[in-house]
């Protein structure tokens, strides 16, 4: 990989899907594992989904495809506490979760959960996950290559903001959430 590696995905949810309405897909193939309402403890610099953290060269990324079915990434490691489980398998306690955003040098990636790759907007709105704050999150496995294989560590799929006992939903709306 010797240019720039620019991603950028978009959330596409259906009409009328809540986030309540999102917790029965929790567990099945291609979705979230878990659902938990979690605050932010600390959040990390951005690294490469590598085993060492820095950009694979051509060799690695075609290992990583080949071996593993991992695209290279960008990722912001978020340390959380997982406060409260709504649905799926998390424990309860610390955890470590990845955010898939990030810039460095030229390189820059922003996913549907995160529009932007120089901060953790949510989504395309206009929140701003900061350190301190609690929030709903879905939460998925990513596979990432390791010294000794690929290695299964969590990823933040969603993150829905809490305001009072609702939440901010897919459209920008509140909505009523089991809190």
């Amino acid at each position: 990989m010797s240019k720039p590696y620019r991603v950028r995905s978009f959330c596409d949810f259906p009409p009328g899907e809540t986030v309540e309405s999102s917790l029965q897909f929790v567990g099945r193939p291609a979705a979230p594992r878990a659902v938990a309402q979690v605050r932010i403890l600390a959040v990390g610099s951005p690294r490469w989904n590598t085993s060492d953290g820095r950009r694979p060269s051509q060799r690695e990324t075609d290992a990583m495809i080949t071996q593993w079915n991992v695209q290279p990434g960008i990722f912001r490691p978020l340390r959380l506490a997982v406060k409260k489980v709504y649905a799926g398998s998390v424990k309860l306690g610390r955890i470590t979760a990845f955010a898939e955003t990030g810039t460095i040098g030229p390189d820059e990636v922003a996913s549907c959960a995160f529009g932007s790759s120089r901060q953790l907007q949510i989504r395309e709105g206009p929140a701003i996950a900061t350190k301190g704050s609690t929030y709903v999150a879905f939460l998925g496995t990513e596979l990432i290559p390791g010294t000794t294989g690929a290695i299964s560590q969590p990823i933040i799929a969603d993150l829905i903001v809490i305001r009072g006992n609702k939440v901010v939903g897919y459209s920008n709306r509140l909505e009523s959430f089991p809190l």
